[in-house]
């Protein structure tokens, strides 16, 4: 399969002040960080962690509530439903890395600004660079567009794998809806389920496993990822290709419904503080 060549500003990132860093001294570059508006309103940095060596990265857009609070990515509710779905495919969070877009919660938990994103997107593709991901599971519209460098939709592409070349390695990545939107939706919960069981899959096809991809459960399958026993269409035609939205409402619910939780959970998880205040 032919890869993607990534975000245009990834070749800028290697010139950043950030080139260079190891793990470490990013995080501690990015608990110092005051280059845009949040570093006022935030309870403090999130940066990423879990497996520094992993072939299995995590982005979401940034930390929601509980993450702020816990100084933990996918902590609270969200991050318990993330364990569980982790465990059905053979995972803990030490297989994975684990981070987000940006590192500061916004105000209210509303979306990040575009400018917030490019103040703080050198921390994300530097630790892409570091950690050596074959798969990035990107969880939400912003962290599959700055990843892919296409205005694409998750409702349209979720559970279909895009290959890009990012920090001059050929990455798999793969649109997830985050765990914090089925907190919201629940309906979603089969469908994040069922895309999570393409992970191993598309583990063992980076591996040179040109048949792992009819390990694929049919019921794991995308619409356009139907088509892959067949042989792996390039990249360019998984994304461009477009999926009837009909196709998803049917599985997943209704798709604008489930675009705005997913980019609303991204962001923020208020309403896990009433999951966790009752008890539920």
């Amino acid at each position: 399969m032919s890869a993607d060549s990534g975000p245009r500003s990834m070749a800028a990132h290697s010139r950043s002040p950030l080139h260079g860093a190891t793990l470490v001294e990013l995080a501690d570059r990015a608990r110092g960080c005051r280059l845009c508006r949040l570093c006022s309103t935030r309870t403090q940095v999130v940066f990423g962690e879990g497996n520094p060596d992993a072939d299995i990265m995590f982005v979401a857009e940034g930390p929601g509530y509980h993450d702020d609070k816990a100084g933990h990515q996918l902590s609270g509710v969200a991050g318990e439903l993330f364990d569980h779905l982790l465990s059905a495919i053979n995972l803990t969070r030490d297989d994975v890395w684990l981070t987000s877009v940006i590192k500061c919660r916004t105000p209210d938990g509303r979306s990040s600004f575009p400018d917030e994103i490019e103040m703080c997107e050198g921390y994300l593709f530097r630790e892409v660079a570091l950690v050596r991901p074959r798969v990035i599971c990107a969880l939400g519209n912003t962290p599959i567009r700055l990843l892919t460098g296409r205005p694409l939709r998750l409702t349209e592409l979720h559970g279909t794998p895009i290959d890009v070349s990012l920090a001059g390695n050929e990455v798999t990545v793969l649109p997830l809806y985050h765990p914090a939107a089925v907190v919201q939706v629940p309906l979603l919960t089969d469908t994040l389920r069922a895309d999570m069981r393409l992970i191993p899959v598309l583990l063992k096809r980076s591996c040179g496993d040109a048949n792992a991809v009819n390990d694929v459960p049919v019921e794991a399958t995308s619409p356009v990822a139907d088509a892959l026993p067949n042989g792996d269409p390039p990249a360019e035609r998984l994304v461009t290709e477009a999926i009837p939205g009909d196709v998803h409402a049917a599985a997943a619910g209704d798709v604008a419904t489930a675009d705005v939780a997913n980019d609303a959970a991204a962001a923020d998880d208020e309403q896990q503080m009433s999951f966790d205040m009752t008890g539920e």
